[in-house]
């Protein structure tokens, strides 16, 4: 999309080893290995315009999936005339939000932060009570232990936001070289992540209604 508005595009990929590095076209990107040892970090991309009827038309977007959503995208468009300027603009816009994730809007705000936060304390005390009640009453010991274990995790697992946040919902991956493997395990860990949360809650709704059949 932008070569034709900016003529030849030039990259600069940053790597996890701290190295960066200049690429003259597309395909030299796409053929760079991209290993974990030097994944691509981050990548900008610049492309100026010379020949007529885009001349002085210039590009840069910087790409940065290490940020939050709101900063993984960045873009500058500049030219002589508004009427380019604004029309490479609006095509990149349209391109950045079909690029999207579904969970952008949600994955770094707060409110959404709190609310899982708070469902995994509010079910992993829930379960570690009903396991001590289980213990207590000597009835289905295993059962109580296994209500404890889950609930324990759960607890636990709230001290890692965060690391949740970058493992399964990260802002953007680049996908070539072995950076596709990396996003196939991001999707495995995504697919156990929403199995484990399904699972927790069957166990404590099953759980809940033992606990109330026993103390009676």
């Amino acid at each position: 999309m932008l070569e034709p508005a900016c003529g030849r595009l030039r990259f600069a990929i940053s790597l996890s080893d701290g190295s960066s590095i200049h690429l003259e076209d597309v395909k030299q990107l796409l053929d760079f290995p991209n290993r974990a040892s030097r994944a691509i970090c981050s990548l900008r991309i610049t492309g100026e315009q010379e020949t007529h009827p885009w001349e002085g038309l210039r590009a840069e977007v910087n790409l940065n999936p290490s940020h939050d959503f709101s900063g993984a995208v960045d873009y500058e468009v500049e030219g002589q005339d508004d009427r380019q300027v604004l029309g490479v603009a609006d095509e990149l816009e349209g391109v950045f939000e079909s690029m999207g994730q579904s969970y952008s809007a949600l994955a770094y705000s707060s409110p959404t932060t709190y609310g899982i936060t708070g469902v995994c304390w509010g079910t992993g005390t829930i379960l570690v009570l009903m396991g001590l009640i289980l213990f207590h009453k000597h009835e289905h010991p295993h059962l109580g232990s296994a209500f404890v274990i889950v609930g324990d995790l759960l607890l636990f697992s709230i001290l890692f936001p965060k690391w949740i946040r970058k493992k399964c919902f990260p802002a953007g991956v680049f996908v070539f070289g072995d950076g596709k493997k990396r996003y196939e395990s991001v999707l495995r860990r995504r697919r156990l992540l929403f199995g484990a949360i399904v699972l927790t809650f069957l166990i404590s709704f099953l759980g809940s209604l033992l606990a109330t059949l026993l103390v009676r």
